[in-house]
């Protein structure tokens, strides 16, 4: 079961060999010995192939030909849990991927969250290893907020600002619940994956709710600021949950988000092992085409090199039998999770036309869907409660307005189109007509005349267009 994910931005100066450094390090001065690899600690940095073990306790490097990646599998094994954390270092796009999953070797346990992200992370942002995210260093303190920079805030929640790594805000209800919440827990918990501010204290609403025009979590509630710029809020009732567990729940959601997300070739781990499997196949092939003219005993070196090349293939067909058992299980895995308070639904193929796109005609819809649903209470409160918690930007009415203005003002074709080549339309010109398609998807065509339309006509344009694309 995948527990934490993070995709950490490195600065261009991380060498492999600070890496490897920085692998020995946390080794050797693991705060817990029993988790130290002995057989690791000997280490020369030379042989980056290497399998260390102990008795519970695996550690496994695997380096790409070209030096380009290293991919580090370090396994703890206790009782009948398996604790697996895999550090892939790609060197070409200075990005290192942190994974950390727990196994039952005899049963499976869905309860229990009791886990801490990896102190690797600690000891990177430590030596200054990591790069910021803009004007906010990765860190695993919270920013506190008072009157002074409030202003940072502000241009989170009005999406002044965007980072890459979510923000995470509670609010300072009392004394007792902001040392119930331990804000600093929580940044530790999601070092790597989000930054977490919090409010200083009590006398510091005042300022905090003038920057932010009443926009911002106040008396203990709290938001996460998604990096595609929508806020999503909790409001906290001490009355219904502690700060704890109140804490705990929006820390989970963003760790849930990162663990589903959709990663790169380069940062999954059987892709990465295929990959290594292959390359190292073509290794072999190439010596043995070179040992072919050299050497006098061909018959025994091609059935040597023939044997290792048979072994190595059957390694990547054993690799891509459990890649789909992995795909499977992945499958169950988020079914199961999203029964337990995941994302409600997950992107599909369809791609924004402008930012926010598709979130407002999802909202739309179920706006829309209100009309229907009369005889239908229970489908009603879910719709009605989603759409309370995700409010509207208003893209799509400022576009329905502009749309109408456009038709109203223009009366002219070449005026009409010009105007609506401004919220994406791209021209096609046929004969005496213009096609104008939405954002060049060929699917969301409209045909205007260049002649000029009386005001009927343009009225109707403008609901063509709002059933086509709005």
């Amino acid at each position: 079961m995948i527990l934490f994910t993070a995709l950490l931005n490195m600065k261009e100066d991380f060498s492999r060999d600070e890496f490897g450094l920085m692998l020995k390090e946390w080794n050797d001065n693991h705060v817990h010995e029993e988790n130290i690899v002995r057989a690791f600690q000997n280490w020369d940095f030379e042989n980056w192939n290497r399998k260390f073990e102990d008795e519970n306790l695996t550690l496994e490097i695997q380096e790409f030909i070209l030096g380009d990646c290293v991919c580090v599998m370090y396994q703890n094994r206790k009782e009948n849990t398996v604790w697996d954390t895999t550090y892939i270092m790609n060197f070409e796009h200075h990005k290192l991927f942190i994974q950390l999953q727990r196994n039952y070797s005899n049963t499976i346990n869905l309860e229990k969250d009791d886990f801490s992200s990896p102190h690797f992370i600690t000891e990177l942002i430590d030596k200054g290893y990591v790069k910021d995210d803009g004007d906010l260093s990765v860190a695993y303190t919270p920013i506190v907020i008072d009157g002074d920079n409030a202003q940072l805030l502000k241009a989170v929640i009005f999406g002044e600002k965007k980072y890459e790594l979510p923000v995470v805000y509670f609010s300072f209800r009392s004394d007792v619940q902001m040392k119930l919440l331990d804000v600093n827990r929580i940044a530790k918990r999601l070092k790597g994956v989000a930054h977490v501010m919090v409010q200083k204290d009590k006398p510091a609403q005042k300022s905090i709710s003038e920057m932010c025009k009443r926009k911002n979590p106040f008396k203990g509630s709290a938001c996460i600021c998604w990096p595609d710029g929508a806020v999503e809020s909790f409001d906290y009732d001490p009355d219904m949950i502690t700060a704890q567990a109140f804490g705990n729940e929006i820390a989970q959601k963003v760790i849930f988000a990162f663990n589903q997300q959709q990663l790169d070739d380069d940062y999954k781990l059987e892709k990465v092992l295929n990959r290594l499997a292959e390359e190292r196949i073509q290794t072999k092939r190439e010596k043995f085409a070179k040992e072919q003219v050299k050497s006098s005993n061909e018959r025994k070196l091609r059935e040597s090199l023939q044997e290792q090349l048979d072994k190595a293939q059957k390694k990547i067909d054993e690799l891509n039998v459990e890649n789909m058992k992995l795909a499977n299980q992945n499958l169950s895995l988020k079914a199961r999770l999203e029964g337990a308070g995941g994302p409600l639904i997950f992107a599909g193929e369809e791609k924004d036309k402008f930012d926010g796109e598709i979130r407002e005609l999802l909202l739309a819809v179920l706006k829309d869907s209100l009309q229907i649903l009369n005889e239908k209470p229970r489908r009603r409160d879910v719709v009605l409660d989603v759409l309370k918690h995700n409010p509207t930007h208003g893209l799509l009415k400022n576009r329905r307005t502009y749309i109408k203005q456009v038709f109203k003002d223009n009366t002219s074709g070449k005026k009409v189109g010009k105007a609506l080549e401004k919220v994406g339309f791209v021209q096609d010109r046929q004969n005496s007509h213009s096609v104008y398609y939405y954002y060049g998807d060929h699917r969301y065509g409209y045909t205007i005349a260049s002649t000029p339309s009386d005001c009927k006509g343009g009225a109707n344009d403008t609901k063509d267009i709002e059933r086509m694309v709005l």
